[in-house]
């Protein structure tokens, strides 16, 4: 049997009200119920189930409407409080950031790690750790240009030195130490200028793994983004769910309850129609076992000229008295019949001794 109305409890005066069909509902019910003028307040609504005290939920009324209809509560408490108005803000709030988030929302290589993720934090400072490497490499390879462009303007300083000094024809040991150290700068010069493609093909495969890093990070974070939408989907879906659920649950119990008025109703009909049916033919079969209950006595009753033997009964019908002729065993000492019953004797042979046929009272 569905419910119709709760009571609902405020400020200890209690009120009935029909059930409300969505959160909006009840509170119009109650500011009217209560004649309630300052709507700007917040009320929470409470209700107790079993041994719990449970909040009526606005984003989850169905659930109150639930317990209403199978639980069957049928009481609830208003209360006033601030506390309540400033979480109702709360999530009116974070509902908004949410949304924002959501159109905001673009996946892009992060520019810093989270501080709770260690595996970004720990990709950030190997990334760091390239950069720095990075940065001294090309400022070993500034400072070898420089040392190389120093050598090679030291090496045409020499040449010219040795060119002046060859066409003076002088000083030829000091020629000599000056090609001994134009030799020395060009093989400075070479080493250097192989080092420095060293250092050039070390910056290449660093800038490499530099990129793969940032690529392997980047594709970090959009399967990180991915699962996050995944799990919002699926707790989307799971709560649809319950709520279908919850709606599947109280449909059948409605179901259950009109089924059960039907098959009432079904056996109430069908058993007025038995009662109509079969009453007449009872009272049918009572009539004519009266009427042959009568017969039977009006066969039985005395007639007015007949004789009676008080104290003598019929020890097949219980005629008591015997009224008429009386037929008394001639070997049993007190076995008698009376007239009816001992012409069904010589038809049947119930008793077999012979009786003695007395018309009239031994005592006469």
């Amino acid at each position: 049997m569905s419910i119709n109305q709760i009571e609902i409890t405020y400020k200890q005066e209690t009120k009935t009200i029909d059930i409300p069909t969505n959160y909006e509902d009840l509170e119009k019910k109650f500011f009217i119920a209560f004649n309630i003028v300052d709507k700007t307040k917040i009320y929470g609504f409470n209700y107790k189930d079993n041994s719990d005290t449970v909040r009526v939920e606005k984003d989850d009324f169905d659930t109150f409407l639930n317990d209403i209809q199978i639980n069957d509560i049928k009481s609830v408490n208003v209360e006033e409080t601030e506390k309540e108005k400033e979480k109702e803000k709360e999530k009116e709030t974070e509902k908004e950031k949410e949304k924002e988030k959501e159109k905001e929302k673009v996946i892009i290589p992060p520019k810093k790690p989270e501080q709770n993720n260690p595996i970004k934090i720990e990709k950030a400072k190997n990334n760091e750790n390239l950069k720095k490497e990075l940065d001294e490499i090309k400022q070993e390879n500034i400072n070898l240009l420089e040392r190389l462009a120093q050598a090679k303007k030291d090496a045409k300083d020499l040449k010219n030195e040795q060119i002046k000094m060859g066409s003076n024809n002088q000083n030829s040991e000091e020629i000599s130490k000056l090609n001994q150290e134009t030799s020395e700068l060009k093989n400075q010069i070479q080493q250097q200028e192989e080092e420095l493609k060293k250092n050039s093909q070390m910056v290449n495969e660093k800038e490499n793994e530099f990129q793969e890093q940032l690529a392997l990070i980047s594709q970090s974070e959009i399967i990180l983004n991915t699962n996050k939408d995944k799990v919002e989907t699926l707790k989307k879906d799971v709560e649809e769910f319950k709520t279908e659920l919850e709606q599947n649950e109280l449909e059948l119990k409605q179901e259950e309850e009109k089924n059960k008025k039907e098959f009432k109703d079904e056996i109430e009909a069908y058993e007025k129609e038995l009662r109509k049916k079969y009453d007449g033919e009872l009272i049918e079969s009572l009539s004519k076992l009266q009427l042959s209950n009568n017969n039977a006595q009006n066969a039985n009753k005395p007639k007015s000229n007949s004789v009676i033997h008080n104290g003598v009964k019929c020890e097949t019908c219980f005629m008591d008295p015997i009224v008429g002729i009386r037929y008394k065993c001639s070997e049993c000492e007190n076995y008698n019949l009376c007239e009816k019953c001992e012409e069904k004797n010589g038809q049947e042979e119930f008793h077999g001794h012979d009786f003695i046929k007395m018309k009239f009272p031994e005592n006469n």
